[in-house]
């Protein structure tokens, strides 16, 4: 669904009756001021007040208004009501199907006028806008967060900096939402931060190891209460109140953590080693102890965790003999099932959306865009992507939970990244230029 307002657009058309064909003058005026809020939340249906200004001139002469919906923004689509002439408003049902124009044609006699003014509108769903986290160039210090208002199709580069006068840092990693606040992580700047919805600055720490040294935090996820943290080179996972933003404990885990996510009040922590450990550490959230570690592939650093509390860690490898390997693991009974190839994941609702850009091979021969079904483990679709776009390094993938639109990064060093914005039909819709570099993740706000 797109944020999109866009000018009206003026249009010729000639009306016909049954008997006979009539072209109104091109100077006629139309309506003005079309305006419509989707109140319907369901993706690809629309509902609410549709309303406009008439014509200045002319409007002795009007009979009355039709309303049309259209995918093409050059001509009249479907026609889905019609008003008298004292009416400048029209309700459209709720559950309508979405097209991405709307018309109010004014119509005189039995005729319609020739010109028309065609506005795009808005398919509102729960998602009201998302952040794009782009963690920059190693060592450029430009890492930003750009926002989205899907109500207003406007996008916000670099907002942090705007809202707080200063950069975000360098190599932003992980951000996520929990209450009405945003949790962000910049590992080689060493910052940990809170932000309010608008990106201003609530709380900053940058946490050392016992050594002094920094621990460059890393991955984020929250349950009941608190903010859970990777430290990188702590070799640890932190616990922060949500309340006074205060951090309250840390447990050691194993080397070099990566991301963490909550099943069953225990927390999983993938245990990457830089390349050199095969484990995620189990630690109770009561207690805040390690309790047990779970050997999975080398190098383990993504995680996911399904709607039956089932794992699916993406494990790196050596790069060289063992590649990227996708791995679920059965909470009841521990099994750790290997499933297939994977760099990078992104759960919805039951399906898991995985892409296969094996580091150092060819690309056209390793990339795979495969999705996964959580309760059976198996392939649901080989290539999700059902329009032949390419892209040539795929670097993120999140999926949008209202609408079920797929968000790709494209990733390229010396150039600002684009995001591919796919349906959940698997054909590409529109694509974003992030203004940011080393587009990392992108997170929906939702109403």
């Amino acid at each position: 669904s797109w944020s999109l307002v866009l000018t009206g657009v003026l249009f010729s058309f000639i009306a016909c009756s049954d008997d006979e064909r009539e072209e109104i003058p091109e100077s006629s005026k139309v309506v003005s001021e079309i305006s419509f809020n989707d109140t319907d939340k369901t993706y690809e249906k629309i509902g609410g007040i549709l309303s406009w200004k008439a014509p200045e001139k002319l409007q002795e002469s009007i009979d009355g208004y039709v309303i049309y919906l259209s995918e093409n923004e050059n001509a009249k689509g479907t026609k889905i009501g019609e008003v008298d002439a004292v009416e400048l408003s029209f309700t459209i049902p709720s559950g309508t199907t979405y097209k991405e124009y709307i018309q109010v044609v004014v119509k005189r006699g039995e005729l319609e006028d020739s010109e028309f003014v065609s506005e795009a509108i808005v398919d509102r769903t729960n998602t009201v806008g998302y952040y794009v986290l782009n963690r920059g160039n190693w060592k450029e210090n430009n890492a930003s967060i750009g926002y989205m208002d899907m109500l207003t199709g406007e996008y916000t580069t670099n907002f942090y900096k705007k809202v707080n006068g200063n950069d975000l840092g360098d190599s932003a990693q992980d951000i996520i939402r929990y209450g009405s606040k945003l949790y962000v992580t910049v590992s080689t700047s060493n910052r940990l931060l809170v932000l309010d919805e608008t990106g201003k600055l609530l709380k900053e720490h940058r946490p050392l190891t016992t050594a002094g040294e920094d621990v460059q935090p890393r991955y984020l996820t929250a349950h009941d209460g608190h903010v859970y943290v990777s430290y990188f080179y702590g070799h640890a996972v932190a616990k922060l109140d949500t309340v006074d933003l205060e951090i309250k404990a840390t447990v050691p885990v194993g080397t070099y953590p990566e991301q963490i996510k909550v099943s069953s009040n225990k927390l999983y922590v993938a245990n990457s080693g830089y390349g050199s450990e095969n484990t995620l550490s189990v630690i109770d959230l009561t207690s805040f102890q390690e309790e047990k570690k779970i050997e999975v592939v080398i190098n383990p650093s993504l995680i996911e965790v399904d709607e039956q509390g089932d794992l699916f860690v993406i494990s790196m490898g050596d790069y060289v003999d063992i590649k990227n390997t996708l791995q679920k693991i059965h909470i009841s009974s521990g099994v750790v099932e290997t499933i297939g190839n994977a760099t990078i994941m992104c759960l919805h609702n039951n399906d898991l959306y995985t892409v296969y850009a094996q580091w150092g091979e060819t690309q056209i021969e390793a990339l795979g865009f495969v999705k996964f079904d959580t309760k059976t483990g198996t392939a649901s679709d080989t290539n999700f992507i059902k329009d032949g776009t390419e892209i040539a390094n795929p670097n993120s993938i999140d999926v949008d939970p209202s609408s079920g639109e797929i968000y790709i990064a494209d990733y390229d060093y010396a150039a600002t990244n684009d995001i591919y914005i796919f349906g959940s039909d698997g054909k590409l819709h529109k694509k974003l230029d992030t203004e940011g570099y080393y587009t990392g993740k992108v997170l929906f706000w939702l109403d």
